[in-house]
């Protein structure tokens, strides 16, 4: 596992830094929506684009972005992303 360093002002994860380290080795991108010690949101589109253009998984905890942002709690339940499959 490689943890990609955050921006020290917007506390998001550095995604230039995320593009040149995924290798062969990878299998899934992870972002995080929400960081729960901070509320930032990880750009997740742009990890999406990365993951997509290495040909490997992505995914984010969005589940728990409904605490953080309003728009996220609006849409929480209508999204299909918001069902994971996780743990039935």
């Amino acid at each position: 596992m490689r943890t990609a360093p955050v921006d020290p002002v917007s506390l998001r994860a550095d995604v230039t830094w995320v593009d040149e380290h995924v290798d062969e080795n990878t299998v899934c991108i992870i972002g995080s929506a929400c960081n729960y010690g901070y509320g930032t949101i990880d750009p997740i589109e742009e990890l999406a684009e990365v993951a997509l253009a290495h040909g490997t998984g992505c995914t984010s905890t969005a589940a728990s972005a409904a605490g953080c942002s309003p728009s996220a709690r609006s849409s929480a339940t209508t999204s299909p992303s918001s069902t994971s499959g996780f743990g039935g």
